[in-house]
């Protein structure tokens, strides 16, 4: 595996302003509300692995509006 790993989440909020969020399927914290995200895969910008995961995750398809950022 290639060093580092990198995470991505998606904050979405619908138009009267509810937040997206997922159940978590696995452990740590298996069962409790996240937001959807995942790991960028090799090769794939943040901003496509988070579209990536909010589509793999919920089905939900959306374009990225802001960059909150990348620590």
């Amino acid at each position: 595996m290639k060093q580092p790993t990198l995470t991505v989440d998606a904050v979405v909020f619908d138009g009267t302003g509810r937040l997206l969020l997922i159940r978590r399927r696995s452990p740590p914290f298996r069962g409790f509300y996240a937001l959807p995200g995942g790991f960028v895969e090799y090769g794939e910008t943040v901003e496509d692995a988070a579209l990536r995961e909010l589509k793999e995750e919920t089905g939900v398809t959306a374009k990225v509006q802001h960059l909150v950022g990348i620590y």
